[in-house]
């Protein structure tokens, strides 16, 4: 029989908070659960990352095992043990794992299969490294469902690697929150770009994302006599030096910005007018359909998932500096196509508001517990 009550208690694993996608989702997630009868306790193995503050001023409850990434290591069965006596203590009806950590820890901590565990696969590349692999695939035995952000996850990561005992496996695509976007965002004379074409990349600076690649592919396009124009890079992380050398050596410093990390990217996307994304690889990137809600068209590398639901409001391009300058140049030279890319962008994001994501997901757990 299906759990009668219409409330549920969640209990969100995940190793850190620092500042992704993954992070993104659970916070704009946990803040408006309740109002759908989903009780959330966000378990953060580690103790550790940017956004814990942030969680904690909206006063999302987080619970804190350790102030240490090495907490993480799989020999920690300390971390393990911390864990089961946390979901003694708050007894939740679901635990729903993120991250590998997330996942191997949830599972290791609840081996008496005495709660229904939920393994929230987010990104398409697979776990490098052999005893992370085999993990993933013993503990599919004590995994009762599966969730994947994309079918390219489902089909590369799950179904491949982390499904060895064939447990049910669902698809749920990646949603936002509509609140986040204000009536009235930036304006371009904000960032002193009156009158420009504005571009843009969004991600952390790593080099899953080849914003090297954006860069080289925007130089070639302003070589071909395209100057009236700007790339915003919206985001933060390890390569950011790099990458300003790279403007540096293209000449590109005025037409070239880095805006860090931001919590107020829907802001900033009032601006922008093209969005490009050549990432190597990706679970479901928020970041496009944030851009689709705007009505932002958008060029994506072959492997960014999200290209499952855009239909014709993106372009997909081989990761080839001089593809991805001429499909720039095809798009915003030729109206009619952009503003039909416009068009379907807004329409197609209006199926993936998070209201419905969250009404979905607790289908998900409704079932689990019947």
């Amino acid at each position: 029989m299906q759990k009668s009550i219409n409330k549920i208690k969640v209990a969100y694993v995940i190793g850190g908070l620092p500042f992704g996608g993954v992070e993104n989702w659970l916070f704009d997630l946990v803040r408006i659960a309740p109002d759908f009868g989903i009780y959330p306790v966000v378990i953060n193995l580690s103790g550790t990352g940017a956004m814990l503050t942030l969680y904690k001023k909206e006063q999302i409850n987080v619970i804190c095992l350790s102030n240490t990434e090495r907490a993480l290591n799989t020999h920690r069965l300390d971390t393990a043990v911390k864990l089961r006596k946390t979901f003694a203590r708050i007894n939740p009806d679901i635990i729903h794992g993120l991250h590998f950590s997330g996942g191997y820890f949830s599972r290791l901590a609840n081996f008496d299969k005495k709660r229904p565990v939920l393994i929230h696969v987010r990104n398409v590349k697979l776990e490098p490294k052999r005893h992370r692999i085999w993990a993933n695939k013993i503990l599919s035995y004590w995994t009762d469902c599966y969730l994947s952000v994309s079918k390219a996850v489902q089909r590369e990561c799950v179904e491949k690697t982390h499904n060895f005992a064939n447990k049910p496996s669902y698809v749920l695509y990646n949603a936002i929150d509509a609140n986040r976007f204000p009536e009235k965002g930036f304006k371009k004379k904000d960032f002193g770009l009156e009158g420009k074409v504005v571009f843009a990349g969004v991600g952390r600076l790593v080099e899953q994302k080849n914003f090297d690649l954006l860069i080289e592919a925007y130089a070639l396009y302003r070589l071909d006599g395209n100057r009236d124009n700007a790339l915003l890079i919206i985001g933060d992380g390890p390569l950011r030096a790099r990458l300003e050398f790279l403007v540096e050596k293209y000449g590109l410093e005025n037409s070239v910005k880095f805006l860090g990390y931001r919590v107020d990217v829907p802001n900033i996307l009032n601006i922008v007018d093209l969005l490009i994304m050549p990432s190597s690889y990706e679970g479901f990137p928020i970041a496009h359909l944030e851009a689709m809600y705007m009505g932002i068209p958008s060029i994506v590398s072959p492997f960014v998932p999200s290209k499952e639901v855009a239909g014709e409001s993106c372009i997909v391009s081989n990761n080839v500096p001089e593809e991805i300058s001429n499909k720039i140049k095809l798009i915003i030279e030729d109206i009619g196509l952009y503003n039909q890319m416009s068009c379907q962008a807004r329409d197609i994001a209006q199926g993936f508001l998070i209201e419905e994501h969250i009404n979905e997901l607790k289908k998900k757990y409704m079932w689990l517990v019947k």
